[in-house]
């Protein structure tokens, strides 16, 4: 809009309608597009976005306004696409389900700091054991602020664990989340094959790629070190570590795991967390039935 015109709009002496001949009908909205300090003849003040009713009626508007003596200049305004560039862990081209939930959108979204809280989000795996030093793995650890970073045999914090800087191990009462050392890459890997999923990190040139994005692992284990069997574990470890993660604030609560046994404790611990503002995700299991295993099975 020439400076003149633009004057006597943003005096209020004529409406926007009258400068660009528009029928009220034909459009939803005109916004002035750059706020900022009024200065006589300015630019970027005399630039307004119009929002037709119609994507038909586009070419029929630029058209009218060419004619116009008032309009500098008028164009279509286009979306921007986000540049989506897929991340360069090696097995991401294998990982066709990253694609099905459209995840490189989400993390472009996550990405853009202006759109979106940037606190990270807490996912408590509780499992058999988590593989903290896995090279996909640690690089995001939770980490207990308010505990010694480094062990020291004493319940710093005064939560009743020792040393849980980065999680426990509710089987064997220790600080050490990770699979006994004794174990092989097979034996206690459920775990560490979950948290990957949630939070290997992405775009490291490493493994796999993760559908978290600014996501902190706090890693809890239920199976004894000792045990020939890690896939299965006490419940009462379960319980300990639901509640253990609640407190502890975390965002999500996931539970790979499930039991035939409707237990009120289970289920009292499963409500307790989600009313603390944690969100539980557990299995739907394995066993091809439509009978849900608990805490699958809890409502809610």
């Amino acid at each position: 809009i020439s400076p003149l015109a633009l004057q006597d709009v943003q005096s209020g002496r004529i409406e926007i309608e009258d400068v660009l001949g528009l029928d009220p009908g034909s459009y939803e909205s005109v916004d002035q597009v750059f706020s900022r300090p009024k200065q006589e003849s300015s630019y970027w003040d005399s630039h307004f976005l119009i929002q037709l009713t119609s994507e038909q009626d586009v070419d029929e508007f630029l058209d009218r306004f060419a004619d116009l003596s008032d309009l500098v200049s008028s164009e279509k305004v286009p979306y921007v696409q986000v540049e989506q560039v897929p991340p360069n862990d090696p097995q991401f081209v294998n990982q066709w389900h990253l694609n099905q939930v459209q995840a490189i959108n989400g993390w472009n979204l996550v990405n853009n700091t202006t759109l979106v809280n940037t606190n990270p989000i807490v996912v408590a795996v509780i499992d058999d054991a988590v593989d903290t030093s896995h090279p996909d793995l640690a690089g995001g650890l939770w980490t207990n602020s308010n505990e010694s970073a480094t062990p020291n045999g004493v319940d710093t914090d005064g939560n009743g664990f020792i040393d849980d800087i980065n999680g426990f191990d509710f089987a064997d009462n220790d600080g050490n989340p990770n699979p006994p050392s004794t174990a092989s890459t097979s034996f206690f890997a459920h775990g560490t094959h979950v948290a990957g999923i949630a939070n290997a990190t992405t775009n490291n040139a490493t493994g796999i790629a993760a559908l978290g994005y600014n996501v902190q692992l706090m890693s809890l284990k239920c199976a004894s070190n000792g045990t020939s069997n890690p896939g299965s574990f006490s419940i009462i470890s379960v319980i300990n570590a639901i509640k253990y993660a609640a407190d502890e604030g975390a965002d999500i609560i996931n539970l790979s795991l499930g039991t035939t046994s409707n237990l009120q404790a289970l289920d009292a611990a499963v409500a307790d967390a989600i009313n603390a503002g944690s969100s539980v995700s557990a299995a739907a299991g394995n066993a091809n039935t439509s009978v849900a295993p608990f805490p699958a099975g809890y409502p809610g």
